[in-house]
């Protein structure tokens, strides 16, 4: 599966220079209704989201928000190019690039859900349905459901929950079980963001495609900067064949 994220091109000089993906905190971003559960509040401040979509066809509003004036660059790549290196047995998440946080993928049972589908729904989110408090498997919902409004996106998104080292709860079996504890306990979360490490050489087949509004000088950076990072890249790099006219916001 292809996937498909619409950013400024300074940002993609950022991920191809650092060679990592940034996930943000879910109440940093634009929906303000991330991460709430109707019966156990909001879960927004531990959970941390990169954001795509798996929608082939260009997005104009996504053009729009996402990029400098329309100038910005979409890129193309394989949905498994971000992977995860995990610690035995916890399974810490470990190519994170500070080690101030403590990050997990959410997994229910077999279930995985670092690389998702978001649900377009009205209806809010339950994390804890059981009359005991049990945890269900809904919790894979968290950090991936918004309103219906927002379906325009077409949204996949790359998932992890965590919480920085020093917000930790100091009781649980394992670090795991101190995390949701912490968590539980609606304790603060100072770690805003998680950038991860990933393979460069996983987006040599990657494409890149400049925002309708671009100039020829923009495109020349694009190229060069793939030429930098990415020499034996052989996707395509090209600009937007869309007719628009852009409009100040």
């Amino acid at each position: 599966m292809r996937i498909y994220h619409y950013t400024k091109l300074d940002t993609l000089r950022l991920i191809l220079s650092n060679t990592t993906i940034r996930l943000n905190r879910l109440d940093k971003m634009d929906d303000l209704t991330e991460g709430i559960t109707y019966d156990f509040d909001s879960l927004a401040n531990y959970f941390y989201v990169s954001s795509w979509s798996n929608n082939e066809l260009e997005n104009i509003p996504l053009w729009y928000m996402y990029t400098n004036e329309m100038k910005g660059v979409r890129v193309e790549a394989d949905s498994n190019f971000l992977e995860l290196e995990e610690s035995t047995p916890d399974c810490r998440v470990l190519n994170i690039v500070k080690d101030d946080v403590i990050a997990y993928r959410l997994m229910y049972d077999n279930d995985d859900s670092f690389l998702c589908d978001v649900l377009y729904t009205d209806e809010q989110e339950t994390c804890l349905p059981h009359p005991r408090g049990y945890i269900s498997p809904n919790i894979l919902n968290v950090g991936s459901t918004k309103p219906r409004a927002w379906a325009f996106q077409s949204e996949v998104r790359f998932k992890l929950y965590g919480i920085s080292k020093n917000d930790i709860a100091k009781y649980g079996d394992n670090l795991n079980q101190r995390v949701w504890n912490a968590m539980y306990a609606h304790k603060n979360n100072s770690c805003e963001y998680i950038d991860l490490k990933f393979d460069l050489t996983r987006l040599n087949n990657a494409n890149f495609l400049l925002g309708p509004n671009s100039a020829e000088s923009e495109l020349i950076e694009l190229q060069n900067l793939i030429k930098e990072y990415l020499p034996d890249h052989h996707g395509e790099i090209g600009k937007s064949k869309l007719l628009i006219r852009y409009k100040q916001k």
